[in-house]
């Protein structure tokens, strides 16, 4: 035990072992799933951490040679320069996406309505914009068209958790919900099949590719198609990018229970998201209550794309 304390490779490799076990526990049958349902993947960076602060603390306070220092001193000071770089890096990819999207503007014909391919955000359009109608291709050539509509037409719409009968339109959701004011019209989408349904324009949506260790991208990528010239005239991005704490920890998993071992190592994410192409919410916000600010929806960067406005309490 003493020669461990006083010995820095003795330390390293002790830590060193103990960090392949952790590996090896995570592909024990039946025990590597409790691993991994414990933080498994974890371990090997916590471990990681031990083993940098006894080699500080022991070079600290003389018990083994203070040139050790180097390697903690190193590992988390180059972590926070990885945060940092990982940081303005979301941020000018997140202004790089947004100022394209600006030069890709362009103003579709009004009232503007759309084929809503495969779900691609078109009810967020219709609720958030002044977009007429979306049209969702069902099985068998059926389509729905899901519209805005005023006043009395939004009591014709059934809201019962189901589809409403043939020819009868059903109530998707109301706008603006609690402000009945006696000087306001109800307003409100509906959805109803087999109505007559002519589009000019397409809205395809796409996930957007994974990014790096760095800087993981969580979202959508839309494309908006003109179908009567067979071309598409514009893409944006919108979602989120992910960064690095100031503090790196190793992220390690092995498994062979889906086909060959495979082991995978990366760098457990940040709780910073850079946003792309809205605003973050503002703090205490409820995820229930609806907030009426156009530049915290997601959708937005397709709408202005688009040169669509958004919808008020008074239209």
């Amino acid at each position: 035990m003493q020669r461990f304390l006083r010995s820095g490779p003795l330390i390293i490799l002790c830590y060193g072992l103990a960090a392949a076990c952790a590996l090896v526990l995570q592909l024990v049958p039946y025990l590597g799933w409790a691993v991994l349902a414990a933080w498994g993947p974890l371990w090997v960076g916590y471990i990681v951490h031990f083993m940098l602060l006894h080699l500080g603390g022991s070079a600290v306070v003389g018990i083994i040679s203070r040139a050790w220092l180097i390697i903690p001193i190193a590992y988390y000071s180059g972590g926070f320069a990885l945060h940092s770089a990982s940081l303005n890096r979301a941020h000018a990819e997140a202004n790089t996406i947004e100022q394209a999207a600006q030069k890709a503007t362009i103003k579709v014909d009004q009232p503007f309505s759309f084929l809503n391919q495969a779900g691609a955000g078109g009810s967020e359009l219709l609720k958030h914009y002044r977009a007429d109608r979306a049209f969702l291709k069902q099985g068998h050539g059926r389509i729905t068209a899901q519209y805005f509509a005023r006043g009395e037409a939004c009591d014709q719409g059934i809201f019962n958790g189901r589809s409403a009968p043939r020819g009868q339109p059903s109530l998707l959701v109301n706008l603006f919900n609690g402000d009945h004011a006696k000087d306001k019209t109800r307003q409100c989408i509906l959805s109803q099949d087999d109505v007559p349904a002519s589009w000019r324009y397409r809205v395809d949506r796409r996930e957007l590719p994974r990014g790096d260790v760095i800087n993981a991208r969580f979202g959508w990528r839309y494309s908006v198609v003109d179908e009567t010239a067979g071309a598409t005239v514009l893409t944006v991005e919108t979602g989120t990018i992910g960064t690095l704490p100031p503090v790196q920890t190793i992220v390690a998993v092995c498994s062979r229970y889906s086909g060959p071992l495979k082991c995978d190592f990366g760098l457990e994410p940040g709780s910073t998201l850079v946003p792309i192409g809205y605003k973050s919410l503002p703090p205490g916000y409820l995820p229930l209550v609806e907030v009426e600010d156009p530049d915290t929806w997601e959708i937005g960067i397709l709408a202005r794309a688009l040169s669509l406005e958004p919808r008020t309490r008074a239209d």
